[in-house]
């Protein structure tokens, strides 16, 4: 493997903990409303943009105004756990960001989120400048799984496809990743992707500390 100077991380269910999130409080507006969904099939939906999402959720509920009346009940669900609890921040991330700034290793995100989401969360997080490169999912005409997210990352940094290695905890993300060219670690999050060995994965853990070692090597 080429040595990386430059490593890429997805934002949600990768260095925050909000996947869970967002499924426990999509799930709840579900019952709440009493919208039968099977939440096997919804998971699918980890890791798209924003404009996918409410294409998919409009077709369910009937219209666009449904969609933003279900969405924002979701959101004051959302907002009022992380203003009560915090917003959790995924196992070894703010440790394996701080051992590649010292090393003097580029990192970038490359974030289906839209900017302004993203730049709160990881506000809140702590980890708004921890990041040489930044991309979002309103950057781009297409998000993940299409590949514009990293096609913009590799413009943006001037580093060829060798040099990149990509951590992802998503199907969507992981298959964007491969589609640009790249390396991918997955870290394991809310779907178990284990058995999916076509993927032909740089690595695959249970979390960012378990796969320092891994990018340690790599460097």
């Amino acid at each position: 493997m080429t040595k990386k100077t430059l490593i890429i991380f997805d934002m949600d269910g990768l260095l925050l903990d909000t996947e869970r999130l967002y499924l426990k409080f999509w799930r709840q507006s579900f019952q709440d409303w009493a919208i039968d969904v099977d939440m096997d099939e919804f998971e699918k939906n980890v890791g798209i943009g924003f404009a996918e999402l409410k294409e998919r959720m409009t077709n369910l509920l009937g219209s666009e105004e449904a969609f933003f009346r279900f969405k924002d009940y979701r959101e004051k669900l959302f907002w009022a756990y992380v203003d009560e609890y915090g917003l959790p921040i995924k196992t070894g991330a703010k440790e394996i960001l701080s051992e590649l700034k010292q090393r003097g290793i580029m990192t970038a995100i490359a974030s289906s989120t839209q900017e302004s989401r993203a730049k709160k969360l990881m506000e809140i997080a702590g980890l708004q400048h921890d990041f040489d490169v930044e991309v979002f999912g309103d950057h781009v005409e297409k998000t993940k799984p299409a590949p514009d997210i990293y096609h913009q990352v590799l413009d943006l940094s001037k580093k060829n496809k060798a040099e990149c290695l990509v951590f992802e905890d998503s199907l969507n993300g992981i298959m964007a990743a491969k589609a640009a060219g790249l390396d991918v670690i997955w870290i394991k999050d809310t779907i178990d992707l284990s058995e999916e060995k076509h993927l032909n994965l740089a690595g695959a853990y249970d979390s960012l500390s378990d796969a320092w070692p891994t990018v340690l090597q790599a460097l």
